[in-house]
C-alpha cells in the first residue's frame, strides 16, 4: 500500500505494554520474565488517540533472540482486539503458560491490522515515542535463571556474614565486661 492511500485513513493512536504474571502465584503481580518460568503473557493496549479503535487483528506475534533472528517463539493464534474508545485500555491474554529458554534482551513483534480498512493503527512503545504503522515492537529484558539464583545465593550469603560479624561484636563486649 502506498504513502498517499495511508495519508487518507483514519489515525488511531495505541500504545501496547507486554506484561507477564506468574502462573502459580495466588496473586497475579506483574513481575519481569525469568528464563524457563512458566508465566501468563498478556498484552495491554490502550488508545491514546482522540478517534475510536473500532476493531482490529493481532497475528505474527515473535518473541526472538536481540542476538539472532534464529532463536526464538511464534504464536501463530490471531487474536481480536474489540472497540477500544480514546483513553480506554483492554488486557488480551496471548498465552496462559508461556515459557523461554532465551535469557538477555529479546525483541517481541506483533501485526496489529484494522478491520475497518479506513483506518490506520499508530503503534506505541511509549506514550511520547516514535510510532510505527500497524506494527508493534519492543525489546524486553528476560533475566537468566542462573544469575538470578546466583544474586540471591550472594545476597543470602551477605546476610550470613552480617549475622555472624554481629554475634562476634558482642561476644567480644561481653568477654571484657566478664574480664574487668
Amino acid at each position: 500500500m502506498d504513502n498517499s492511500a495511508l495519508e487518507h485513513r483514519e489515525e488511531v493512536k495505541i500504545l501496547i505494554k507486554l506484561q507477564f504474571k506468574r502462573v502459580k502465584w495466588p496473586k497475579q503481580i506483574k513481575i519481569a520474565p525469568i528464563q524457563n518460568k512458566k508465566y501468563g503473557t498478556y498484552l495491554i493496549i490502550e488508545n491514546i488517540g482522540d478517534k475510536p479503535l473500532l476493531k482490529a487483528k493481532i497475528t505474527d506475534i515473535k518473541i526472538n533472540s536481540a542476538e539472532t533472528t534464529q532463536l526464538g517463539h511464534e504464536i501463530t493464534d490471531q487474536f481480536f482486539v474489540s472497540e477500544i474508545n480514546p483513553n480506554e485500555s483492554i488486557e488480551i491474554q496471548i498465552d496462559k503458560s508461556f515459557s523461554t529458554s532465551l535469557s538477555g534482551h529479546v525483541w517481541v513483534y506483533l501485526n496489529i491490522n484494522p478491520i475497518d480498512q479506513n483506518q490506520i493503527i499508530r503503534c506505541f512503545q511509549e506514550k511520547d515515542g516514535l510510532p510505527t504503522a500497524n506494527l508493534w515492537r519492543n525489546i524486553i529484558v528476560i533475566q537468566n535463571a542462573h544469575e538470578r539464583q546466583q544474586r540471591r545465593t550472594n545476597f543470602l550469603l551477605l546476610l550470613l556474614t552480617i549475622i555472624t560479624t554481629i554475634a562476634a561484636v558482642f561476644d567480644i563486649i561481653s568477654f571484657f565486661k566478664k574480664s574487668q
